[in-house]
């Protein structure tokens, strides 16, 4: 099974939006998966996705 890479939750509640990267399984179980980072990033920052690090996104917009 391949781990999702990077994965975004707008989180409108808290107010921010939370990237998850570097998965991995340490246990090596099917449904062990994990993710190592864990960012929360908040209004006037930017963020930008793994895949196109020169593309980014104004937290601002994307709780808009």
């Amino acid at each position: 099974m391949k781990a999702i890479r990077e994965f975004w939750i707008i989180n409108r509640a808290k107010q921010q939006v939370e990237v998850y990267r570097q998965p991995e399984n340490p246990t090596g179980g099917g449904s062990a998966w994990q993710y190592a980072s864990v960012t929360a990033c908040h209004s006037g920052e930017r963020v930008s996705p793994l895949r196109k690090p020169d593309v980014s996104f104004g937290v601002d917009q994307l709780l808009a």
